[in-house]
């Protein structure tokens, strides 16, 4: 079996990024429609999404967590998660917000590890603030210099985004 080795500038991490997220957001939008009409289908509202990017009030916390941050695309305290879920999708738990505050933390503590789907703890701003991202998010890749480049080898029967 080939190995195939691509150098990735950051111009290509880009356009590749920018591909990637259309596309996501198409899927999004499909997804969207597609839960609109199982939840007329079937008349069960645990389809049904709010608005077209997909967030779904029936999710549990650790999805509404990974949606939000996954959609802010950069590392969040608890405090900005919940505040998040809050402002956009579930204004009726404004006056429940530490509860909000306290299962996200709650499900963040027990699905840390550095393993795929999981939440990673990072520096936040202030001494002592932590913010979480996702561990599949390439933290490393983020902290380069500017036009730098990074090799990533791809097996021969990876799939490959282009």
């Amino acid at each position: 079996m080939k190995d195939l080795t691509i150098k990735i500038t950051d111009t290509n991490r880009a356009r590749l990024t920018e591909v990637y997220q259309q596309l996501e957001a198409d899927l999004m939008l499909e997804l969207s429609e597609v839960r609109n009409v199982l939840a007329e289908l079937t008349g069960d509202t645990k389809y049904l999404t709010n608005g077209m990017d997909g967030y779904n009030k029936a999710w549990t916390w650790i999805q509404k967590t990974r949606f939000v941050i996954k959609q802010m695309d950069k590392p969040l305290s608890t405090t900005e998660i919940a505040g998040e879920i809050i402002k956009k999708y579930e204004p009726e738990k404004r006056d429940e917000r530490k509860q909000v505050v306290s299962a996200i933390s709650s499900i963040i503590s027990t699905n840390q590890s550095p393993e795929p789907g999981q939440f990673v703890k990072v520096d936040g701003e202030r001494s002592g603030e932590y913010k979480y991202g996702l561990f599949e998010w390439d933290t490393e890749a983020k902290d380069e210099e500017p036009n730098s480049s990074k090799t990533v080898t791809f097996e021969a029967n990876d799939d490959l985004p282009f």
